[in-house]
């Protein structure tokens, strides 16, 4: 591959899909916007640890540390070429709720992530309540918040859209992780249908209660792994009078940013938030949005923009003010620029650190790493003897139906009565 050197240059290490959300708002559209160039590190199963070289910057994203090999590969290609090694997450994948649907996919790359946290030069999350928390593994984080890139949403400044028709529009966008949030309003939405009946409906993009709603309820379907550009395109059609954000009060929840307030503020209409982190920092309760803390809220708030359609014009426009201001991604380039340009090269490994605590959490997370390994090779093992065993069964089986054969066949009831008579006529000598 060539690389021009006239700019800067990152390459990413992820598991996340290319054209995902994560790597758009969290790299590549700032990197882009920036003019520097971004280099995909892996492709498939194929991960190129040589583009390193000629990196400005290594990011690391997530859950790669449990690819280990290759991750450990890249480590100690950047170590080499002294390159600076930046972290990116944005979820507080270590502690996912026990009914989170993804719970059992994250569990085995646990203390992957932490090793990555530990092995870095600079962490970079989404929020503050994330940096606090991983402190404790990395003294170096700093707060990059999820922003919309307005190269890609050109469409919504200064457009503002309403839902037609005579029913008051409630909608609702998110992944299936978020199904667990949704029906923690499910009782309100339910209320509100019997008590509203065919003065409102509900669309839901991507996931829906698991519990079917009365009244008038309609599906899109989103693709989990969509593009993102795909996903702008399909979103910017939705139209809404009401947006629900729901998210319950767990601590994997309150690290979450902000980004469903920008994009719901991007296509227009009044937001009913959980009062939680991720919203404190931009509703303005009852000007640009609402913050609820309980169902008794959530069904006060939406009857009250139910009721009042002046009230949902002023805060819908209120919310596209707010996106305006401090929503654009482009708002917050320079802040970007000096995360990523302030890095440095630690020059040495972590584990000759000078911190103790870092020292001992770092052994304890590769003591995790080996149990893990023994007992993933323990499993396959298991496997092998289960396989093993499936053949000999098999075999037997086999064996049995032959047997089977013979012991029916004609000719085993003539050998059988052959010597039936031969003992007939041994006695009789007798």
């Amino acid at each position: 591959m060539v690389i021009k050197k006239d700019k800067k240059v990152l390459v990413v290490y992820t598991l996340e899909p290319w054209d995902h959300a994560l790597t758009h708002l969290r790299f590549r559209s700032p990197a882009q916007l920036l003019g520097w160039e971004v280099i995909q590190g892996r492709e498939g199963s194929n991960v190129q640890d040589e583009f390193v070289r000629e990196a400005d910057f290594v990011i690391i994203q997530r859950v790669f540390p449990h690819w280990r090999d290759s991750y450990q590969k890249v480590i100690e290609k950047a170590r080499s070429y002294q390159k600076p090694i930046i972290y990116e997450i944005d979820d507080l994948l270590i502690a996912l709720p026990p009914d989170h649907p993804c719970v059992d996919w994250y569990r085995p790359a646990l203390e992957d992530i932490l090793i990555g946290i530990m092995d870095a030069d600079r962490v970079v999350v989404s929020s503050e309540l994330l940096r606090q928390i991983f402190s404790i593994f990395n003294h170096d984080i700093k707060v990059w918040p999820a922003f919309l890139p307005d190269s890609l949403w050109k469409f919504a400044e200064g457009q503002k859209k309403r839902a037609n028709g005579n029913r008051v529009r409630i909608g609702y966008m998110g992944g299936m992780t978020h199904i667990p949030d949704l029906d923690f309003i499910y009782p309100v939405l339910n209320k509100i249908t019997d008590d509203w009946g065919d003065e409102v409906e509900f669309h839901f993009w991507g996931c829906k209660p698991s519990q079917s709603l009365n009244g008038h309820v309609y599906i899109h379907y989103l693709d989990e792994k969509i593009d993102y550009r795909e996903f702008i395109g399909e979103f910017s059609k939705a139209q809404a009078d009401i947006w629900l954000a729901p998210l319950q009060d767990t601590i994997f929840n309150r690290c979450k940013s902000s980004i469903k307030y920008w994009e719901y503020a991007a296509v227009g209409g009044a937001g009913v938030f959980s009062d939680l982190e991720p919203y404190r920092s931009v509703v303005r309760n009852g000007d640009n949005g609402f913050l609820v803390s309980d169902q008794r809220d959530w069904y006060k708030a939406l009857t009250k923009l139910i009721a009042d359609t002046a009230l949902r014009t002023s805060i819908s426009i209120a919310a596209h003010e707010t996106l305006s201001t401090y929503g654009w991604m482009r708002l917050h380039l320079s802040e970007w620029e000096v995360i990523y340009t302030t890095t440095n090269h630690k020059y040495h490994h972590v584990t000759n650190a000078q911190d103790p605590e870092i020292k001992a959490l770092r052994r304890f997370a590769e003591q995790l790493r080996e149990r893990s390994r023994q007992k993933d090779e323990y499993i396959s093992a298991l496997r092998e003897d289960i396989h093993r065993i499936q053949g000999y069964l098999q075999q037997l089986e086999v064996r049995s139906q032959h047997l089977d054969a013979i012991l029916n066949s004609r000719s085993w009831r003539l050998i059988q009565l052959i010597g039936k008579i031969r003992g007939f006529f041994s006695a009789k000598r007798q």
